[in-house]
């Protein structure tokens, strides 16, 4: 019962920031916004989150968490492969139309990670 408050509190939480990353950009966003956001005192947010950027990737990795399920779900249905390769588009857009703080922060990443990416087999010609 205590784990379940405690989530239903970073939900909240995380809800407000959200919102005003959007509004205001992260860097806009202050802990003292988010706690006016969210209603609850900047001890009770320190409580569950030691940093702004804990709260991001709290809610990075739940958008991520949430389209990684959506896409296990699709790859193991019994359907054809083009059914599947509609449903995999369809869930990709409803994580950067649901999850718009999560889809950006891992557009804004993904490029500098993609840089130190080794390729493991040499490019051929025709």
């Amino acid at each position: 019962m205590k784990e379940h408050i405690a989530a239903v509190h970073k939900q909240t939480i995380a809800q407000a920031a959200e919102r005003l990353f959007l509004e205001r950009g992260f860097d806009g966003t202050s802990i003292s916004d988010i706690c006016a956001a969210s209603g609850y005192s900047r001890r009770t947010v320190y409580r569950y989150f030691d940093t702004k950027e804990e709260i991001l990737y709290y809610i990075v990795a739940n958008g991520l968490e949430q389209l990684r399920d959506r896409l296990t779900d699709i790859v193991q249905a019994e359907q054809p492969f083009l059914a599947k390769y509609e449903h995999i588009c369809k869930a990709m857009r409803a994580y950067y139309e649901h999850c718009p703080v999560s889809a950006r922060a891992v557009h804004q990443f993904q490029p500098k990670a993609l840089e130190t990416v080794t390729p493991t087999m040499e490019p051929f010609s025709l």
